[in-house]
């Protein structure tokens, strides 16, 4: 939940983009070191504090069929203990300095991150550096790790919302290796052994596998010896070749009913969106999906004004390859899913057959701007953006998204709407309660 501050931020942040433009870009440069590491530094002085970001370049979608949820579980347990560092050490160091570790794993790539104090900067990134090079993955912690992750898939399991996501993704790219889910399933990861996650590492967790990022007060300058000498023995292997999947071609909508353990109905809609080679289309599906899902969207109000839901989530992150833009709906215990469909279908069929209106696209870019600048006033949000486009793309198109978007058109988003939610594979997943009583 945003705070007062955060939120009259980002007003004036939207304020910023409709009067001036974007603001002033921070000064970014790359370099490539001999062993394939790219080495991204974003100087900004505004504090004394350096965003330390590595991103692996490889997420779920590099599970192997055997070992899904590797990768989740990689993040879970690659700052568990090293050669020269026991169980708790890691932690026990940066809090020290007044930081703390993160990771989080996404189907393209895993990213380990923290904030430090400049003074600390080398200190922490020398430890990260140790974590990706010289992992031990201890016997103990793993059985602990892989406890959480049991729990924390449990827990899940029980969201309708999180049910009916699991559900599009193998429904939508069958042969797609974001199929699966981000942290497996409950027997692929009773399944997992140690020395699964220890390949994973091995093959994936290697320089010409990963982008660094520095934002903050520092230049490339201070960083770059820095840096070499913490990652430049670091050894480079050949990675394995990772064919591009084919976006599915189909016109039909499939549909599917769940059961759930809660008393939340939900209705949830999946449409097979672009992966970054088709940038201009990432763009408008950006727009779309706060065309769909914004409160003041015509369905939202739509569906406020028939009582049928008050709330409307949607997703659709930019993604190495083809991926889902997908809607959730929370309904009422007397809402007919059917109705709720054919709104959503008929908003879909509007935005393809007439685009969006010179207002609302106006709306939707200076929103999504705000957004956008919202996330680069931290540190770790900038750094955030960069590793991500970096590890998938080129972090240049991070630098340049809201021109880029600035320059969206009616008729390209309406060209979307109509590839993508129309005339592209679709599909629909109702998440029921079960009647407990009944089953008894």
């Amino acid at each position: 939940m945003r705070t007062l501050a955060h939120t009259l931020l980002y007003t004036f942040l939207c304020l910023l983009v409709t009067v001036t433009g974007a603001k002033a870009q921070p000064e970014v440069s790359l370099t490539g070191l001999p062993n394939g590491l790219r080495v991204i530094v974003c100087t900004r002085t505004e504090a004394p504090l350096v965003s330390i970001h590595l991103r692996v370049h490889s997420g779920s979608a590099a599970d192997a069929p055997t070992a899904l949820g590797a990768a989740h579980a990689c993040e879970h347990i690659i700052f568990s203990g090293t050669t020269t560092r026991g169980p708790g050490e890691m932690d026990n160091e940066i809090e020290g300095m007044g930081a703390s570790l993160q990771a989080t794993t996404t189907r393209d790539t895993i990213q380990l991150s923290t904030v430090v104090s400049k003074s600390y900067w080398q200190e922490v990134d020398a430890l990260i550096a140790d974590a990706v090079q010289n992992p031990t993955v201890p016997d103990k912690e793993f059985d602990r790790e892989q406890l959480i992750i049991l729990q924390e898939l449990a827990r899940r399991s029980n969201e309708p919302r999180f049910q009916a996501e699991e559900a599009l993704w193998p429904m939508l790219l069958p042969e797609s290796p974001y199929a699966h889910s981000i942290g497996g399933t409950k027997q692929s990861v009773l399944g997992l052994k140690r020395e699964s996650i220890l390949q994973f590492i091995r093959t994936h967790f290697v320089p010409n596998n990963c982008t660094l990022v520095l934002t903050g007060d520092i230049t490339p300058e201070e960083a770059l010896p820095v840096v070499r000498k913490h990652y430049g023995n670091w050894t480079a292997v050949s990675l394995p070749p990772v064919p591009a999947p084919q976006r599915p071609v189909s016109t039909s909508i499939r549909g599917q009913k769940l059961l759930s353990v809660s008393s939340q109905r939900t209705v949830a809609f999946g449409f097979v969106a672009p992966g970054v080679a088709q940038w201009r289309d990432a763009l408008a599906c950006d727009a779309l999906l706060y065309l769909l899902s914004a409160p003041e969207a015509n369905l939202k109000q739509q569906l406020l004004h028939d009582k049928l839901a008050s709330q409307v989530d949607g997703r659709y992150t930019t993604s190495r390859w083809p991926t889902l833009l997908y809607l959730s709906i929370p309904l009422g215990n007397q809402t007919d899913a059917r109705d709720v469909e054919q709104r959503v279908l008929a908003e879909c069929s509007r935005l393809a057959e007439q685009g969006p209106t010179p207002m609302e696209l106006s709306k939707a870019i200076r929103q999504l701007a705000g957004q956008q600048l919202f996330t680069e006033e931290t540190l770790e949000g900038q750094s955030t953006l960069l590793g991500l486009m970096d590890s998938i793309s080129d972090y240049r198109k991070s630098l340049s998204y809201i021109t880029d978007l600035q320059s969206l058109s009616i008729q390209e988003v309406q060209t979307a709407a109509r590839n993508y939610l129309v005339n592209g594979p679709r599909a629909i997943v109702t998440v029921e309660p079960m009647n407990l009583e009944a089953a008894k």
